[in-house]
């Protein structure tokens, strides 16, 4: 069976291996230096800006969303908008629901890039907030982050951006781009098993943190940033993935860094699309800003679902999709530890479906 998901995502031998080990009790001197060193590492992939935190919660990528969410606004004080395209964007719309903080939402149409237009109905709102996916993962569209900082700086809100399916996939620097909060997920780029979510806030973002009374036990951020001062969690963390990470992190540096990392995801992703196009002209790949973790697919008049089932069954496993778009669009993922090699079978795949089906 060949992972060609958006998370979980094939792993590679050492990271697997590291998995396996026998794991050590936590509250101790060398696993803090090991948290303390993660941080550290991570806050320079992120492009964090000096005087920011990383945090690693232990949950889903949902956990970390929902912890900068209810973390850094409340429902008296603050006033958030939310950038929907897709299903993510509106999970953002549903946390901030749940804990009943106000909110407008920037609707971006399927076949839309998020531009400076889109925002000009909102010039007149204030946000003291502003929820991005960097990529949403539901459609694998890429969000251009530059209008949502320009609004940021307009209205001095935080710009929070949910990087889970974009990091080690897409160019993301958190000073460069003005970004005051970002988090990810283990199972998407990093192609960890599921289970742990890093946060990393910036200075603006750690002094509202400060600030905001949080209605959280498990997410509390006040008492995540307590505990990393000297490298440990509030809670028993995700252990055998933060080892995980470790190994994952020394690989990244001993293969030439993140420049290297973010290089070849893009040249994966063009090589497939390029394939894609050459061998299956029939599927459409949507003209928008797409993230180099994906290529989404629009595979009509062939239905998705029956496609997602077809490759099921020989071990070839693509993402489907849900809601409206069930039987019209699949993602295929360049996430993990693949390379073109492990595409041919699943182009050859394609092409005898579609031929099959044709008849």
């Amino acid at each position: 069976m060949t992972l060609f998901t958006v998370g979980p995502v094939e792993m590679s031998p050492d990271v697997r291996s590291t998995g396996a080990i026998h794991l050590p009790y936590f509250r101790t001197r060398s696993f803090s230096s090991m948290m303390l060193a993660l941080e550290e590492e991570l806050l320079g992939l992120f492009g964090a800006p000096a005087g920011s935190r990383a945090l690693f919660l232990s949950g889903s990528g949902t956990s970390g969303m929902e912890a900068a969410v209810a973390g850094l606004f409340d429902a008296e004080s603050d006033r958030l908008l939310i950038v929907n395209g897709g299903s993510f964007g509106q999970r953002f719309v549903e946390i901030a629901a749940r804990h009943r903080i106000p909110h407008q939402v920037l609707t971006v149409p399927f076949e839309a890039d998020l531009t400076p237009e889109l925002f000009a109905e909102f010039a007149d709102y204030a946000a003291t907030g502003l929820l991005i996916n960097q990529g949403e993962t539901s459609v694998g569209k890429l969000y251009d982050l530059k209008p949502a900082a320009d609004y940021c700086r307009r209205t001095g809100a935080l710009l929070v951006v949910d990087a889970v399916s974009s990091f080690l996939n897409d160019p993301l620097n958190m000073e460069a781009q003005a970004v005051d909060c970002a988090l990810t997920a283990s199972q998407k780029a990093l192609a960890l098993p599921p289970g742990l979510a890093p946060l990393v806030l910036g200075p603006r973002a750690l002094a509202k943190a400060k600030d905001t009374r949080q209605p959280l036990y498990y997410l509390d951020l006040q008492a995540a940033l307590r505990n990393q001062e000297r490298g440990q969690t509030p809670w028993t963390p995700a252990l055998a993935i933060l080892y995980q990470l470790e190994t994952r992190l020394a690989g990244i540096r001993e293969r030439g860094g993140l420049r290297t990392e973010l290089e070849q995801r893009r040249g994966l992703a063009a090589w497939f699309r390029a394939e894609l196009k050459r061998r299956l002209p029939a599927f459409r790949i949507p003209a928008f800003r797409k993230s180099n973790g994906l290529t989404p697919l629009l595979t009509e008049p062939y239905d998705a679902r029956a496609l997602f089932e077809s490759l099921e069954e020989e071990g070839l496993i693509i993402t489907p999709s849900g809601g409206d778009w069930t039987h019209r669009l699949t993602r295929i993922g360049h996430m993990g530890y693949l390379r073109p090699m492990h595409y041919e079978p699943l182009l050859d795949a394609l092409v005898a479906w579609t031929e099959k089906e044709k008849r």
